[in-house]
């Protein structure tokens, strides 16, 4: 993982010295807030602090209350608010309470509709909930849970994203996208027969005009003031069938695919590429981040940085082992997630995470070896306490039941 500072100009590398297992995990979401950043990755949670500069690791226990507790390792969403943060994982959601430090998990038998979480979303005090077997929405203040499958007029159950609108909140699923006017309480699907591409909506991105629904052929776009669908493909001037990811600035519409970018004006409604011939280190693009003037590209072989209104690009990838500094550092070039966060960019890689200041525009390695030990007694500790509690069941279990 890497941080890169926008007033220093200088990329931060975060690894195992940093916290225990950082650079062996595939990064899912990152997710700052004022005091941290929370990234999900495929082996916990790993939250950063701001102000000191430390690392925490939250992994599985089976310890209730206590603050390394997850209902799994692999965490594919998550959602804050001033009070919570919310973890969603393969088997049911993982709460964490600010103000106790205490975790609660949430599965079917607490009302969630399917254990699988792809997604999730938090509009005031409701959490809503992606999953493999519908919608389930909660509320935080009632305490109760509703769900939404394809009984209640669900396209398809496998619900890949969940975005919010004004008082809209979009749905992508395997058969189609859906709609739910939370004003006026009503659901509203969209599929082929109704102007989408393809039902398989994986990815939805908002913007002020339109509704973007990615799918593997193409975008639909999805005009919310005369609420029309129109297709855009390859044979539209997509420079793939497939759309990975959408980012939009005013009238301007970046589209990775993985034979390059297609910028998109929907004013002129002309069309350009970008590709390895203008400066991407891979026509693979994973991801776009869009900060001010700067788009950032995420390929499966490195990272761009475009300056829009200059024309200039500056490529990132992984430096030769001997090299521990440099200006084009990666600590992986696969890279999954980009998150701009204030004068820091966040890049998260198939392999751990990095830190880039945008100011200095060099790279730094932190090390920081003590802390690393610390994390490791505490875990060590916490594990010999939880076999020790395991073994105390297993006997009373035989005093009770002797064979």
């Amino acid at each position: 993982m890497r941080r890169y500072d926008f007033s220093s100009g200088q990329t931060r590398k975060f690894t195992d010295d940093d916290a225990p297992g950082l650079s062996n995990v595939r990064i899912h979401d990152i997710h700052p807030s004022y005091e941290y950043v929370w990234v999900a990755t495929d082996g916990g949670i790993y939250r950063y602090n701001k102000r000191t500069d430390s690392w925490w690791t939250y992994a599985p226990s089976r310890e209730r209350g206590r603050t390394e507790i997850l209902a799994a390792k692999d965490i594919r969403a998550i959602v804050i608010n001033d009070d919570f943060a919310f973890f969603g994982t393969p088997r049911g959601i993982s709460r964490y309470d600010k103000t106790t430090d205490t975790w609660l998990n949430y599965t079917t038998r607490d009302g969630l509709r399917h254990n699988y979480v792809s997604s999730l979303l938090l509009v005031g005090n409701e959490l809503w909930c992606g999953t493999y077997g519908g919608v389930s929405r909660y509320n935080l203040v009632l305490d109760r849970w509703t769900s939404l499958t394809t009984a209640d007029g669900l396209p398809d159950d496998v619900v890949w994203s969940v975005v919010v609108d004004g008082a809209d909140i979009w749905f992508g699923t395997n058969r189609g996208a859906v709609k739910y006017s939370h004003d006026e309480n009503r659901w509203t699907t969209y599929t082929t027969d109704d102007g989408l591409i393809n039902n398989i909506v994986a990815s939805i991105s908002v913007d002020e005009k339109y509704i973007f629904l990615a799918t593997p052929c193409g975008v639909t776009m999805y005009d919310k003031e005369v609420e029309s669908l129109t297709p855009y493909s390859q044979a539209d001037g997509l420079a793939a069938p497939d759309a990975k990811s959408i980012g939009s600035k005013e009238k301007y519409h970046w589209i990775g695919t993985s034979e390059g970018i297609t910028l998109y004006n929907q004013i002129t409604d002309l069309s350009r590429d970008f590709t390895e011939v203008q400066g991407l280190p891979s026509n693979d693009v994973q991801v776009i981040a869009i900060d001010g003037d700067e788009i950032w590209f995420g390929t499966n072989t490195g990272l761009a940085q475009h300056d829009w209104v200059r024309g200039n690009w500056i490529t990132y990838s992984e430096a030769p082992a001997d090299i521990e500094s440099t200006a084009s550092e990666l600590i992986d070039n696969n890279i999954k997630v980009v998150v701009s966060d204030g004068d820091y960019l966040w890049v998260g890689t198939r392999l751990g995470l990095a830190i880039y200041d945008k100011i200095s525009h060099t790279w730094r390695i932190a090390n920081l070896a003590v802390q690393s030990a610390q994390q490791n007694n505490i875990t060590a500790d916490l594990e010999q306490r939880v076999a020790a509690s395991v073994q105390a069941i297993e006997s009373a279990l035989q005093a009770r039941n002797p064979t």
